[in-house]
């Protein structure tokens, strides 16, 4: 290992500073008119260039700038206009919306109450016809009923009349012997 001594530390510090001080240095000041005239172009170079930026390209890129910082601007202003009215058509679309669904309801709701009506008048309907046939039914039964009681009533008499009129062919006439059947048969009715 190779160990600095204190005295090469020093050594090396003060070559460092040597450095960086120049002509002001330990080199003492046989350089200083060629850093005085390196200095002295420099700066009239630089100002030279501030100069020429200033009076010939100031202007031109300040008024860019601020071409840009009004078109951003514009834009800002654009896009803030335009989001407030996006937001005023949001609004307007839910309102709208709304309304909308509050039709469709109100349409479902009349369309489900002519529904239920039109269902009632329907099974009343059905109903009515159902009492009217079965009306008319109870009437066709009870007219086939007396039909018949008529017919075998006529057959009986018939029948009875014939019978009779062999046992008593001469004895009794048609329209008496009728005329007491049916006296029988209404008593037996009763």
């Amino acid at each position: 290992m190779n160990i600095l001594s204190l005295a090469d530390v020093l050594e090396a510090i003060a070559e460092f500073v040597d450095k960086c001080l120049g002509p002001l240095g330990s080199g003492g000041t046989k350089d200083m008119a060629i850093y005085v005239r390196d200095f002295c172009v420099q700066l009239c170079s630089t100002l030279i260039i501030f100069l020429l930026v200033r009076f010939l390209l100031w202007k031109p890129i300040t008024n860019m700038l601020e071409q840009k910082r009004e078109a951003a601007d514009k834009e800002l202003e654009e896009a803030k206009a335009k989001n407030e009215s996006a937001a005023l058509l949001e609004a307007d679309l839910k309102e709208q919306l709304s309304k909308a669904q509050y039709e469709v309801k109100s349409i479902l709701d009349n369309a489900q109450m002519e529904a239920n009506a039109r269902r009632e008048e329907i099974i009343n309907d059905a109903k009515a016809e159902a009492k009217r046939r079965l009306d008319k039914a109870q009437v066709e039964i009870d007219q086939e009923i007396k039909n018949k009681q008529q017919e075998i009533q006529d057959m009986i008499v018939t029948t009875a009349f014939a019978a009779a009129t062999r046992i008593l062919e001469h004895e009794v006439d048609k329209d008496k012997y009728i005329q007491m059947v049916n006296e029988i048969i209404e008593g037996a009715n009763k």
